[in-house]
């Protein structure tokens, strides 16, 4: 039971990882190596949890047979008695046992009524989580996108206060076009973004993957062809070549290859582990900029069709900043769909096509080199 309960503690906490880092997780389509991992860690727990209880059972019936037995031969021994005149208390006995047999359902029910409750709620906390998942049954996979995104007059609410936090967003964007989105804190950015890549799913209008719904894709099937970098650090508790790997099969030359575009390799290789260092709990032991790179190089790795990238700049230096710009121009010439946001007018100055966005709503869309110096109060 003692080592039940640490694996058990130890799978909540990934649990607690997942949650953390579910909407990186939903992009990229991790979900299903992240539920192998998880699967391994609650067979530790089951296993141990089926030897405890298989010697629960042992000594439950044990006593169990002594008590029955016990009980059994002083009953035996007062009938005796009560054969040979030596007691008269036959009725009483024969009420006791009577009486006995028909508690014992009662108190199993009783003693296992906890139990029952807890399983109640289980039952209908998943059942509730079963109903509100996608169905999604797509027997042809239909390879890799080629990055064609269109939202088409879509609203969403974040709040139950039925106002729009984005209202009546039309866009459309082309493989090799690159998008950011601009406006005030406040104004709905990020809500956008996380619309486009399917985290968020609208109230009403239709966003879609290359003329298709994009909330019928399978993610475990097309999230390797998407990256995704929030503005919070998504992390997860294990190695940093997990990490960066999307705790998938391990590529060296891809975790390599990403670690470099993202200006992290030689800090990685001069840590005493390597690739192989242990993160805690939701990624810790890392400063801000050293998550940030890392969950740069994440969602890069393996070169994905389609990057979107929220507020990227956030807590990096002066070098890594270039390095960004060198990944976003890289992306453009290799032909890749790319929504970013930022408030930073070098990094707004790279994209093809801005959209600028104030209380939900879209004020200018359209040639960045159009719209931004605008902005500046340029002409």
């Amino acid at each position: 039971m003692d080592n039940a309960s640490k694996s058990m503690v130890g799978e909540n906490k990934f649990i607690d990882n997942m949650v953390n880092s579910a909407e990186s997780s939903h992009v990229m389509g991790m979900n299903k190596n992240l539920f192998e991992r998880l699967v391994d860690s609650r067979e530790d727990s089951l296993n141990n949890l089926y030897h405890a209880n298989q010697e629960s059972a042992w000594i439950n019936s044990l006593t169990r047979f002594f008590r029955i037995l016990v009980q059994s031969l002083i009953l035996g021994y007062a009938a005796f008695l009560a054969i040979n005149d030596q007691i008269t208390f036959g009725m009483i006995i024969a009420a006791s046992i009577l009486l006995g047999r028909t508690l014992a359902p009662l108190e199993g029910v009783i003693n296992n009524w906890k139990q029952y409750l807890s399983f109640k709620k289980s039952f209908f906390r998943l059942n509730e989580t079963y109903k509100n998942s996608p169905d999604i049954y797509q027997n042809v996979d239909l390879g890799k996108p080629e990055g064609i995104i269109e939202a088409k007059n879509i609203n969403y609410s974040i709040s139950n206060n039925n106002l729009n936090t984005i209202k009546d967003i039309n866009l459309k964007i082309t493989p090799g076009e690159s998008l950011v989105i601009i406006g005030p804190s406040g104004a709905g950015k990020t809500t956008l973004l996380k619309s486009l890549c399917g985290i968020y799913k609208p109230n009403t209008g239709e966003i879609s993957l290359d003329g298709g719904h994009l909330d019928k894709r399978d993610r475990s099937k097309i999230g390797e062809y998407f990256g995704y970098l929030s503005q919070s650090n998504t992390l997860l508790e294990g190695r940093i070549s997990e990490n960066i790997c999307r705790f998938g099969e391990i590529d060296n030359n891809a975790v390599i290859e990403a670690s470099k575009k993202a200006n992290i390799h030689d800090f990685i290789v001069n840590l005493q582990n390597g690739y192989e260092t242990e993160l805690g709990n939701f990624g810790s032991g890392l400063s801000d900029g050293e998550s940030r790179r890392i969950a740069i190089a994440r969602s890069i790795y393996k070169n994905p069709q389609i990057l979107f990238l929220d507020e990227p700049n956030l807590s990096l230096d002066n070098e890594s900043l270039l390095s960004l710009i060198k990944l976003i121009n890289s992306f453009k010439e290799n032909k890749k769909t790319l929504v970013y946001t930022t408030h930073i007018p070098d990094l707004a100055n790279l994209a093809d096509k801005a959209l600028l966005l104030f209380k939900g709503e879209v004020k200018a869309y359209g040639n960045a080199n159009e719209i931004i110096p605008q902005l500046r109060g340029g002409k």
